[in-house]
């Protein structure tokens, strides 16, 4: 069979169904998505800060720490 040229026309039904599958899924983004991203993002955020918590002090000399700032 020959194909149409140009746009397929969406009879109303379906138009009705395509924006209802649009909005489903614009639900489902706050829902779904931002969730599991905010815990994501707080996971990086918890691993990267938990290493510097426990670290030892940068310079540990056991002097003055005004005097390692200033020959810094």
């Amino acid at each position: 069979m020959r194909q149409l040229k140009g746009k397929v026309k969406e009879n109303a039904r379906e138009k009705r169904e395509r924006k209802k599958d649009f909005m489903e899924n614009k639900e489902k983004v706050f829902t779904i998505v931002l969730p599991v991203v905010l815990v994501i993002s707080a996971l990086v955020v918890i691993y990267v800060q938990k290493p510097s918590i426990r670290a030892e002090p940068l310079f540990n000399t056991g002097k003055d720490p005004t005097i390692i700032t200033i020959l810094l």
